[in-house]
């Protein structure tokens, strides 16, 4: 049966989800209605124009949309929506969220440049590029990092390139060396020590365990070689794959 899933998304990050086969009824309206109620009866108005519907379908046969509305005004149906900062697209993929924060940097590295023009030394613009430039860069990349495409993570290491061609000016010689001498890492490899952190965040919660797999021991209760490791995924799909949870579960099982 194929996977069907329906996101609404409100005005100050507010969030309605639903998952459901194609065949299956929604019932997501009797949750607008009942956050409705509540909104009313606590003297929230609630603005229909500044809320939307985005659905993620994968199925060949696409279904009809359900009509969901607040009141008497109909949500509209998007491609993209901003949740919590993140442009989430209706295929999963992340282009959009890459060219908001090349977008971003890009306006920010005109600071930079003004800055050196101004005298600031080595030392000074690599400070106001890890404070200000690369925050942008790495915005929730525990996220999207499993699923950016080769050609979307040179997009956003090109934009350090930049950066540190500004900071060393003529004493930029490479990438790899200029790195080292503005003792700044890549941004890949940066993303994947944020996963790994998450991830390791993730397992030693109560509150996040279950996300993950069960470790081997707790499967065969036997003191096997890898015993703590997570159970691998079974991935059916190269998007699930790429997904996070299945990346974190690798980066775990790494020694």
């Amino acid at each position: 049966m194929p996977f069907y899933a329906e996101v609404w998304k409100y005005v100050d990050d507010l969030t309605f989800a639903e998952n459901s086969t194609s065949d299956s009824n929604s019932h997501i309206q009797e949750d607008l209605n009942k956050f409705s109620d509540w909104a009313a009866t606590n003297g929230l108005n609630l603005n229909a124009k500044k809320c939307q519907a985005l659905e993620v379908n994968f199925s060949k046969t696409k279904p009809h949309h359900a009509d969901l509305s607040i009141g008497s005004d109909k949500l509209d149906y998007v491609d993209k929506a901003k949740i919590l900062g993140i442009c989430i697209q209706s295929d999963l993929k992340w282009q959009s969220q890459v060219d908001i924060m090349i977008k971003k940097a890009n306006t920010r590295l005109f600071m930079l440049r003004s800055l050196k023009r101004f005298g600031f030394d080595q030392d000074e613009l690599t400070v106001v590029y890890k404070s200000y430039v690369r925050p942008v860069l790495e915005y929730a990349d525990v996220v999207w990092h499993s699923g950016l495409t080769c050609k979307q993570a040179s997009d956003l290491e090109r934009i350090q390139r930049r950066a540190i061609r500004t900071i060393l000016g003529y004493k930029y010689i490479s990438y790899s060396k200029s790195i080292q001498q503005c003792n700044i890492k890549k941004l890949e490899d940066r993303r994947v020590e944020h996963c790994r952190t998450f991830a390791n965040g993730l397992r030693d919660s109560l509150r996040t365990s279950h996300l993950l797999p069960p470790t081997r021991i707790s499967v065969h209760g036997r003191s096997l070689r890898n015993a703590q490791d997570h159970t691998q995924l079974r991935a059916n799909t190269k998007r699930f794959k790429q997904s996070p949870i299945p990346f974190y579960v690798t980066l775990l099982n790494m020694h």
